[in-house]
């Protein structure tokens, strides 16, 4: 009887025993799969996608505020038809080229760049028309210019006769006929276009000329066109609330006191 007990014992503690074993052995053929996927999951190359935070309208400028940033797994990047991560320049100036709804993913044929053709027309205003104006680059005051900005259009009027001699009441009179006056106020600017021209000797850069795209009315293009066959044209950075009358001034207000007085000596002529 003791025999029996014994040998019982024995068995069940053998059965113990290889059941410990064998739950040792099979553990890490469970555990292994689960670190590999672990492991293969943090692998996983990620897309950066742009998506639209709100809807935004034809013609509206890309701002960084309207877009979020998702990353993507190759196979879901691949699912919306992304194949290589994608890129945004905020600092370009770019505009949507159509209306676009919220939760869209951008592409970049999705934006227009100033240099592309058709952007003129999608940030020009109903009933305005494209004008451009070349200026050399020092008549352009208040700083550079760019795209969006507004300015003012002054005309600087110099007499015919300015390289004539003359004296007296005459000189005078035509001292007066220097002045600035204002043309247009507050105009967009739609596009820069800045003109290098260069050199083939050792100096190779000249003075640059601006090609200013603006944005007016058709009596605002008649009139600037009479305005750049009569004055020289000259652009200043709009910077706030202020009437054309501050844009205005001549020769007297310079000189206040300008006389001169003409001295005859026999055949000679002195200007004092």
């Amino acid at each position: 009887m003791k025999s029996k007990l014994i040998l019982s014992l024995a068995v069940g503690l053998i059965i113990i025993g290889l059941y410990g074993i064998a739950g040792s052995l099979s553990r890490p053929d469970t555990i292994a799969p689960l670190i590999e996927a672990q492991e293969q999951d943090t692998l996983v190359e990620k897309r950066k996608t742009w998506w639209l935070k709100k809807e935004v309208a034809r013609g509206e400028t890309v701002k960084r505020s309207d877009v979020e940033i998702r990353y993507l797994t190759e196979t879901e990047a691949n699912q919306n038809g992304v194949d290589t991560e994608m890129a945004i320049n905020f600092t370009s100036d770019a505009v949507y080229g159509q209306k676009l709804s919220k939760s869209t993913l951008l592409f970049s044929d999705m934006l227009v760049s100033p240099q592309d053709q058709g952007y003129i027309d999608l940030v020009l205003a109903p009933n305005r028309v494209p004008y451009v104006l070349r200026v050399p680059a020092e008549t352009v005051v208040g700083g550079a210019v760019r795209n969006g900005m507004y300015v003012d259009l002054v005309a600087l009027t110099l007499p015919q006769s300015l390289m004539t001699i003359e004296v007296g009441a005459a000189a005078a009179r035509t001292a007066r006929m220097i002045g600035v006056n204002p043309v247009l106020l507050h105009i967009k600017i739609l596009k820069v276009v800045e003109q290098v021209l260069t050199n083939t000797s050792e100096l190779e850069t000249t003075s640059t000329d601006v090609d200013i795209v603006l944005e007016l009315t058709r009596k605002q293009v008649a009139k600037l066109t009479v305005a750049k066959r009569i004055a020289e044209i000259e652009v200043h950075k709009s910077i706030g609330d202020y009437t054309a009358g501050d844009l205005k001034a001549d020769a007297g207000d310079v000189l206040p006191d300008f006389k001169s007085v003409t001295e005859m000596r026999a055949d000679d002529v002195v200007i004092k």
